[in-house]
């Protein structure tokens, strides 16, 4: 799967997530985790601060999952502003 297919899908599973579809959010949580982890530890170097951010940050896509407009952005642009 390319870049282009990868974020296509990304913004079909966040259309999911916004009507609280569980499969669309898991399978969105599966595609992201390593990415978001990535992130979050190049900046914190701790492993257990990290993975604790990045189930918040997961748990805050869930409830806000509303406020994503993708005309604003790609869906892990919009994950990475989340607090």
């Amino acid at each position: 799967m390319n870049s282009t297919d990868s974020d296509a899908r990304l913004f079909q599973l966040m259309e999911g997530v916004k009507y609280q579809n569980k499969a669309s959010f898991n399978e969105l949580s599966e595609r992201v985790l390593g990415i978001l982890f990535a992130t979050i530890y190049k900046v914190l170097n701790n492993r257990e601060e990290s993975e604790d951010i990045c189930q918040n940050v997961l748990i805050k896509v869930g409830e806000r999952s509303y406020l994503f407009d993708r005309v604003k952005g790609r869906p892990l642009t919009w994950m990475r502003t989340l607090r």
